[in-house]
């Protein structure tokens, strides 16, 4: 959008970072939000809006299972992916032994 001359003279308001779950509500056209931040001295935050302390915490809950979730299916997945890898790699190995033993004829002697 380009600058008026309105615009040019405005007095830009500092950022406040407590204003952005109400942004990201509005955008998302949701009523509540929460917002985990992970702070530099390494404790987790939360941000929210629209919300209880209840509410929150049933909404971390669900996002805690969605993730556990996704990690056990991924858990799965690798170690499936693991079983047929050591499957393929037995039965090359299987093959190659096959290939490598020479088949001797025994005749029976009389």
């Amino acid at each position: 959008m380009p600058a008026t001359e309105e615009t040019k003279n405005e007095v830009k308001k500092p950022f406040d970072p407590t204003q952005i779950p109400q942004m990201c509500a509005d955008l998302l056209g949701v009523p509540g939000i929460v917002i985990l931040t992970l702070n530099p001295d390494g404790s987790v935050g939360l941000l929210g809006t629209g919300v209880d302390h209840s509410q929150a915490n049933k909404m971390l809950a669900v996002a805690i299972h969605i993730n556990l979730s996704a990690h056990e299916r991924m858990l799965q997945a690798q170690q499936e992916a693991k079983q047929k890898e050591a499957l393929a790699a037995l039965e090359a190995a299987s093959q190659s032994v096959a290939e490598a033993t020479p088949v001797q004829d025994v005749a029976e002697n009389d």
